[in-house]
């Protein structure tokens, strides 16, 4: 029974680590997509190559899609952790 708990516990510091992980990346790509935002808007339609700022535009947008990985990956994080308490429940 000892071994399962140990087993158990590595399992929950495995995930927690994991969606820590996310958060952090998630906060950072955050960031990363505002200050491009910031710059993108910066540029106006006259002066600047209008290829810039749609280059900038579509890197924005990446950025914006990993996020919504990493959420979705995090989501189902919690619901692994929320399953491995469940069975403790059992």
């Amino acid at each position: 029974m000892s071994t399962m708990n140990e087993k158990i516990r590595w399992q929950f510091i495995g995930l927690r680590n994991l969606i820590n992980s996310n958060i952090e990346s998630i906060r950072a790509l955050l960031q990363q997509a505002k200050q491009l935002e910031e710059l993108a808007n910066s540029f106006s339609d006259q002066g600047n190559d209008p290829q810039q700022k749609a280059e900038l535009q579509r890197i924005i947008d990446n950025i914006y899609g990993t996020i919504n990985s990493l959420v979705s990956q995090t989501e189902d994080l919690f619901r692994q952790y929320t399953k491995i308490l469940q069975s403790l429940d059992s």
